[in-house]
């Protein structure tokens, strides 16, 4: 019985430890994000362009599951952790922007995710935002100077 209890025990350290850890994870990411927009609101400009009023950031940390089975048994397995970064900015202001427009430059244009890796610390996924938000706010300003 007192072996029982201890596994118990072990098992709930483990848990919480994971918990915790998840959250401290989600936390890192979550002030990553608002560090990084509010610098490139302050400080994200091109000259002679105009500067982003919005950025918005999604990042999916999730894993996918494939599995191959042939007459009730199981054939393959694999889990796959996947992590990817879409970032939005939004050159102009509210009432005149940079999307709803198409031209030949941007006709094939789609929306791009971006791979993130794994285990990313909080100066890394900075970096990575911020790859990702330049590239997008440079399509965004022309984009918006073709519109007007």
């Amino acid at each position: 019985m007192k072996s029982f209890i201890k596994y118990i025990g072990i098992i709930l350290i483990v848990v919480n430890n994971f918990a915790f850890s998840q959250n401290n994870v989600d936390e890192q990411i979550k002030k990553a994000m608002q560090d990084e927009i509010e610098q490139n609101i302050k400080e994200l400009a091109l000259p002679d362009l105009q500067k982003p009023f919005f950025i918005s950031y999604q990042i999916c940390n999730a894993k996918t599951l494939y599995i191959n089975a042939r007459l009730g048994s199981i054939i393959k397995l694999a889990e796959q952790p996947y992590c990817s970064l879409k970032t939005r900015v939004l050159v102009g202001n509210n009432k005149h922007t940079n999307e709803n427009f198409l031209d030949m430059n941007t006709l094939w244009n789609w929306e791009r995710k971006y791979n993130l890796p794994l285990n990313m610390d909080y100066t890394g996924l900075r970096i990575e935002m911020w790859k990702a938000t330049d590239k997008k706010y440079k399509k965004a300003a022309e984009q918006y100077e073709a519109k007007i």
